[in-house]
């Protein structure tokens, strides 16, 4: 009895289609970990500095009225997850305490917000309420994003015959520049 041996493309093959795949695969999970919301989070505390547990959070979208529950855990943490970027308003109510209310705050594209919290001993009829403050602070990812207003999307759609053969966008003195000088095609926002 002959012994029968694979040829040699059929046993490269093998390995070249489970790497194949291996990449598509991995390629596939990139593009799908994209995200286009964004996320805010934050503690609930008294004036001691002590955690509030079980109070109700409400992120309300500004223009729409559509509000987000979610309730603060035993730390007195909270998270509201897959939030959609635009202007919020936030509501946080517990038994024993003033309503506490932040007026309109922008949360961008894959923005992690942290927000704490801090309420006052009183009635609930009573509110806190907080017009402006500080920017909302991503405190938990280490990654860097920019929102991009439609301004520059007007300007490279009305630009681009002129933009795609002068070379690359780069930052300029007073803002994003196309061409090999920076006064070429300048852009200031």
């Amino acid at each position: 009895m002959q012994e029968q041996r694979l040829p040699i493309r059929g046993t490269i093959l093998v390995p070249i289609l489970l790497a194949t795949a291996l990449i598509a695969t991995a390629l596939i999970g990139t593009a799908w970990s994209q995200s286009f919301t964004a996320a805010m989070r934050g503690t609930v505390t008294d004036a001691s500095g002590s955690s509030v547990p079980g109070a109700k959070v409400i992120a309300t979208e500004a223009d729409r009225n559509v509000p987000h529950h979610t309730t603060t855990d035993a730390s007195g943490r909270y998270f509201l997850p897959a939030l959609q970027p635009r202007q919020y308003n936030l509501t946080v109510e517990a038994a024993g305490f003033k309503k506490f209310a932040q007026r309109s705050f922008q949360l961008q594209v894959q923005q992690q917000a942290t927000l704490d919290v801090k309420l006052e001993v009183g009635e609930l009829s009573s509110t806190v309420t907080v017009e402006g403050s500080a920017p909302l602070l991503n405190t938990t990812i280490a990654s860097l994003g920019q929102a991009i207003d439609n301004k520059y999307y007007d300007f490279v759609a009305k630009h681009w015959p002129r933009l795609s053969s002068s070379g690359v966008p780069h930052s300029g003195s007073s803002g994003v520049c196309w061409g090999t000088r920076c006064d070429q095609y300048e852009f200031c926002s």
